[in-house]
This record gives structure tokens, C-alpha cells and sequence, in this order.
């Protein structure tokens, strides 16, 4: 297992996240999730008939985060070009799809097409219940899956997980995995990164995980031995092979609570 703690920081490099919505759902969604304090992201609109304006928009994106309405084959199949023309500009792509059931033939090769497409592939189960309520779990995936991404990229840290690792390591996955734990008190880190496993947001938990980010933000008083144990925590559901890096960050605002982000395949 290769386990590494990111670089030591200095000042992180200012990286540009925008977002799409595909059909109707993940319009809805990211305007819902847009609605949140900690967003600041802007949403571009999706030339799905005019690549070209599609390219345009994407010139000085490092990152695409699409949120899509993944029951519709016309959906898929212009999301799939859309991921073509931002990986020719080299952009790391995200995907939050909603799906009503993997199960179905459909569904199953819908996903397997943004599989091998995407760079990262969260789901969304479409459910039995209201609409309203869908909408909802859809935005609130994509808000915590923002405040990730503001923790590892945005956060100052002490021990930097940069976008260059990010997008190493995350390049190409296909379908991931995400959590995001809340401990409190003696060993708040340990119980974050349980909780982080135990409950994620979306993605199944694999047998073993091959490749994992993990930030760590805990309280001004967190010992290096500590935060080992939790790193220590996420490596257990992990293959022998796996590569793992973390990075932490100090907040003294945290008061006894510890946050602990893992993004993985």
C-alpha cells in the first residue's frame, strides 16, 4: 500500500471549477445547490448542439463539474460528447448522475458509457418517492460534493492535497466513491473517518478502495500521531496495493470537532 501525505504548503495555485447541468433534473439540482453558502462556482450553460461555445466556455476551466439527468439515452449521449471536448483541453471531469435504477438495462448501459467516459462518476439513485424530495438529495450531493472540493483545493492547509494530485490520481476512475465524516470529542478525527466510511454521500463502498484522497480537517491541538490514526482508519478499507494521500488542515474554529473528506475509487 502506498500511503503519502501531500506537500508541505506554501501558497496553493487558484484552481477554476465551473459546472453544467444536463437535462432538466440537473438544472434544477445545481441552481438548488447553487443556493448554498459556500458554492461560488459558476454554472455555465450546456451548447449541447454548438461544441464549439461548449470549448469557448471551457478555455481557463481546470475542473467540470456536470450534473446530470442520466435516465434520458439523449442526456448520456450528449454528455458523453461534452466529456470528449473537455478532455481535449485537458479539463478533469466530475459527473453527479441521476439514475432511477441501476438494475434496469438501460440504466446499466447508460452508466457504463459515463464510466468510461468521466474521470469521476458519483450516483444518485432516483427514488419511489416525491419529486420534490429527489430534487433535493440530487442538489444536496452536488453541495457536499463542493464543500469537498473547497476543503482539499480552497482550504489553507498545513499539509496540502494540491489539484495536481487530485487529478493524478482521480484521472480516468470511472465510478467513485464519497464521504464526509463529523466526529466530536477524544479521537474526533478517528470517529470523522469512520463516520466518512460508514455514511457516504453516494458511491458504493467497494471491497477495497485503489485509489483515495483524504483531508482532514481537525482542531489547532490534533497531534500528527492522531491524525495518522485516522489516515489509519481509511487505509483499512483499502487494497494492499492501494494509493493513499492525505492532506490536513488546522482550524481552531472547528472547537472539539474534527471533518474528514474521502474521495475514492
Amino acid at each position: 500500500m502506498s500511503q503519502s501525505l501531500g506537500a508541505l504548503c506554501s501558497e496553493q495555485n487558484r484552481v477554476v471549477i465551473k459546472a453544467m447541468g444536463i437535462g432538466e433534473a440537473g438544472d434544477v439540482a445545481l441552481k438548488r445547490a447553487s443556493q448554498g453558502k459556500e458554492w461560488s462556482i459558476e454554472i455555465l450553460p450546456a451548447f449541447i448542439d454548438d461544441l464549439k461555445s461548449t470549448q469557448r466556455n471551457l478555455a481557463d476551466v481546470d475542473l467540470l463539474l456536470l450534473a446530470i439527468d442520466a435516465d434520458s439515452k439523449e442526456n448520456v449521449g450528449s454528455t458523453c460528447a461534452l466529456i470528449d471536448v473537455a478532455k481535449s483541453e485537458k479539463i478533469l471531469v466530475f459527473s453527479v448522475a441521476l439514475f432511477s435504477s441501476e438494475s434496469q438495462k438501460d440504466s446499466s448501459e447508460a452508466l457504463a458509457r459515463l464510466e468510461a467516459k468521466t474521470d469521476a462518476l458519483l450516483i444518485v439513485p432516483k427514488t419511489s418517492g416525491e419529486h420534490e424530495s429527489e430534487s433535493d438529495a440530487f442538489a444536496d450531493t452536488l453541495r457536499v460534493l463542493r464543500s469537498c472540493l473547497k476543503l482539499m483545493l480552497e482550504t489553507e492547509m498545513d499539509i496540502c492535497v494540491d489539484f495536481s494530485d487530485l487529478k493524478e490520481l482521480l484521472t480516468n476512475t470511472g465510478r467513485a466513491f464519497l464521504g464526509i465524516g463529523l466526529g466530536k470529542g477524544e479521537e474526533s478525527a478517528v470517529l470523522a473517518a469512520r463516520e466518512a466510511l460508514n455514511k457516504p454521500v453516494t458511491g458504493r463502498l467497494p471491497s477495497k478502495f485503489t485509489k483515495v484522497i483524504v483531508c482532514l480537517e481537525t482542531v489547532d491541538s490534533a497531534t500528527i500521531f492522531e491524525i495518522q490514526k485516522a489516515v489509519e482508519v481509511i487505509a483499512r478499507a483499502c487494497a494492499e496495493d492501494a494509493q493513499i494521500l492525505w492532506g490536513h488542515a488546522a482550524n481552531a474554529g472547528m472547537g472539539n470537532t474534527s471533518r474528514v473528506v474521502v474521495l475514492a475509487a
